[in-house]
């Protein structure tokens, strides 16, 4: 007879997450997959002869824990021409195998027993299993649309004694918001008197749009000493795959990341660092497919609207929420499986976003792919109508 002993659970509440979901449920239908948040289209060419180059020239041995030099001296290259703040490549940089790796690592380096991080939602669905299983106490502040402000009121109320930190995500997913000034500002103020620490998830960091540049925590000198930002190389150049990103922030709070990371993963892929570090000193820029993102923000959106959905405003990120209310009385998460099997397009529904699920008639599509393919989704959709 098999036994197990003492095998226990720690994430009972837990089974595969939606976006996997949504996946294998429009593989086994052929449907349109416009759930998952990848690029349909591949990064540079220049980038991908690099990778090719790096492994032919013998970058297949570790690397450095803190990345390779000539990636970070690129990235802090990057911060100061395009934001005009300066960071440290050896002090304020870590190098990451992709931004969830680096947010579940923050996690567990920062977070004790007991300890509360404050988190709004909806939020991506990594977020709170990081927290719980790093001992702490997620403490949810809901926002809803149409526009997902954030209520500062019940985000000081959820502020304790045990709230060691705040994660944030801009811009944000699901809904495309993205922080503003005033929104740091307060940010900033109402968890300064606790020095609580502030963790910035900002891997859509390069797809700001309608002439607006990223607004990121790095912006705030005053806060720095108790800052972590995290990026994502995959959603700058459309290598999702590779898994691979970046943290920026204080040393003393990387250096307490740096003893996790140490025993978890100790390098990341050396052909890919030494690719993007090469890309990136010879121009190579993250900001390439913003306008191309944009129109088809823009294409989409007007397309949707005609079918009966009403479109939420997407500041960034490539992410559209649509409210389908007008067009059928179905919850969220059945109305995606409907869409799914019997449309032929899958979408992701964003009650399960919410702790508890909360439903708003709304479902997140991903934009960021050919436009052939938004074009195929879109003949699709309109059988919704007919």
């Amino acid at each position: 007879m098999n036994r197990t002993h003492n095998i226990k659970d720690k994430l009972p509440e837990y089974g595969q997450s939606i976006f996997a979901q949504m996946t294998f449920f429009a593989n086994a239908h052929n449907a349109i997959n416009l759930a998952q948040g990848f690029p349909e289209e591949d990064g540079p060419p220049e980038l991908l002869q690099f990778l090719g180059e790096a492994a032919q020239k013998g970058f297949n041995q570790y690397a450095p824990m803190t990345g390779l030099p000539g990636l970070n001296k690129a990235i802090a290259d990057k911060w100061q021409k395009e934001y005009g703040i300066q960071l440290d490549p050896k002090e304020n940089i870590q190098i990451s195998p992709g931004a969830t790796q680096a947010i579940f690592t923050a996690l567990q380096a920062l977070v004790h027993p007991g300890d509360e991080v404050i988190v709004f939602t909806p939020a991506y669905d990594s977020f709170i299993p990081g927290i719980k299983l790093a001992g702490g106490k997620a403490v949810v502040v809901p926002t809803y649309k149409p526009d997902f402000e954030p209520d500062w009121e019940k985000f000081e109320a959820a502020i304790s004694p045990k709230t060691k930190a705040v994660l944030v995500n801009t811009p944000h997913n699901p809904s495309g918001r993205c922080f503003s000034e005033e929104d740091w500002k307060t940010l900033i103020r109402l968890t300064s008197e606790q020095n609580i620490i502030l963790i910035s998830d900002e891997v859509y960091e390069p797809l700001v749009f309608d002439g607006k540049s990223h607004l990121s925590l790095l912006h705030f000198p005053e806060v720095f000493h108790r800052s972590l930002a995290i990026f994502s190389f995959g959603k700058a150049f459309n290598i999702t795959g590779w898994k691979i990103g970046y943290l920026a922030g204080a040393p003393q709070l990387l250096d307490v990341f740096r003893k996790v990371h140490q025993f978890q993963i100790f390098s990341v892929h050396t052909p890919s660092q030494f690719a993007l570090a090469k890309f990136m000193q010879k121009g190579g820029n993250s900001l390439d497919f913003k306008d191309d993102y944009e129109q088809k923000r823009n294409y989409f959106s007007k397309a949707i609207a005609e079918i009966g959905f009403k479109p939420l405003s997407c500041a960034g990120s490539y992410f559209l929420l649509a409210d389908y209310s007008a067009l059928s009385e179905k919850g969220d998460i059945e109305f995606c499986e409907w869409l799914t099997k019997d449309i032929g397009v899958s979408a992701v529904p964003t009650s399960v976003l919410y702790h508890p699920h909360f439903d708003q008639k709304l479902i997140r599509f991903c934009f960021a792919k050919k436009q052939e393919t938004l074009g195929k989704a879109i003949e699709k959709l309109w059988k919704i109508s007919e």
